[in-house]
């Protein structure tokens, strides 16, 4: 049986600065991602992409509620497409977006877990994944009644020199978190076991969280704040082929690319490319499991 695979694209940016990045999932699109996928014994569904979001109000809020509330009201093709497929590739704007993953997932099912990497010098809300985080686990609950999400149900990557106040607040709330510490004293390959071996510790659907930021900009430029330091392509490429002979993820979302700060497409191509290792593996497993 092949493997179904649906992609779906959210080009949403909630920050003036940002707004390049809106153009992140064409940008993806654009590398030729989607035949590439189909040519590997994928059955590939694509969902096409959300509309831009152009209600300047809206765009420049910083009402975080009113924000949450309509990227929300779009949840249903997104809930649509995990239903219907064994994995969701789910291409956004601002990380921020990853509300919308969280909440459709959630619904599907609430023992989900989420494996996020990002970078954490990126501390506006709307920069990362660790600041949805924080904002759901500081009790800033967005207008998401009906979220309830467990720090147990989370683990996080952090591929840059963290501050220690963020690093502490993830660890006091009770998340599985792995800094650069972590990297530096194990090594990366041993740190990604010990995330392979968290997500092992369940049974529920996986979901893989992906910021742009948590690479090297020599790899991946196309960010909207470039910062030294990150994950090299060997060790993104290795966490990808790790995580996909063992485990098969229910969704990945891609964040935090900004397409008007690259160079050639470079960096979506780098995106793209880490999604391909992914699934060649992947479906690699599948086939000689069905051997068996």
């Amino acid at each position: 049986m092949m493997l179904k695979v649906g992609i779906f694209g959210i080009p949403w940016v909630f920050s003036n600065r940002r707004q390049g990045t809106a153009l992140a999932p064409f940008a993806i699109r654009y590398t030729g991602i989607l035949d590439q996928l189909a040519n590997s014994r994928i059955e590939l569904s694509d969902f096409k992409n959300l509309d831009f979001c152009t209600e300047e109000t809206l765009f420049l809020s910083s009402e975080l509620k009113a924000v949450t509330s309509e990227m929300l009201n779009q949840m249903e093709p997104l809930d649509c497409m995990l239903q219907q497929v064994d994995t969701s590739l789910v291409l956004a704007g601002d990380e921020w977006n990853a509300l919308l993953l969280i909440g459709a997932a959630q619904k599907q099912s609430p023992e989900s877990v989420y494996v996020i990497l990002d970078a954490p010098g990126q501390t506006d809300s709307f920069d990362s994944y660790l600041g949805v985080l924080k904002k759901l686990f500081e009790g800033k609950r967005l207008g998401l009644n009906n979220l309830e999400l467990k720090p147990s149900q989370v683990c996080i990557l952090s591929a840059k020199r963290e501050f220690e106040s963020e690093k502490t607040f993830f660890e006091k709330e009770g998340i599985q978190y792995f800094g650069l510490t972590d990297i530096e004293n194990f090594g990366f390959k041993a740190v990604v076991l010990k995330v392979l071996a968290w997500v092992q510790g369940g049974k529920s659907q996986v979901h893989l969280l992906l910021s742009a930021s948590a690479i090297d900009p020599i790899f991946v430029p196309g960010v909207n704040q470039v910062t030294p330091g990150g994950l090299t392509y060997r060790e993104i490429a290795c966490f990808m082929q790790v995580m996909a002979e063992e485990i098969s993820f229910s969704s990945i979302m891609i964040a935090g690319l900004n397409p008007l700060r690259d160079e050639g497409n470079k960096s979506a191509k780098f995106m793209a490319r880490l999604l391909e290792i992914y699934f060649q593996a992947r479906t690699l497993v599948d086939e000689n499991r069905l051997k068996i």
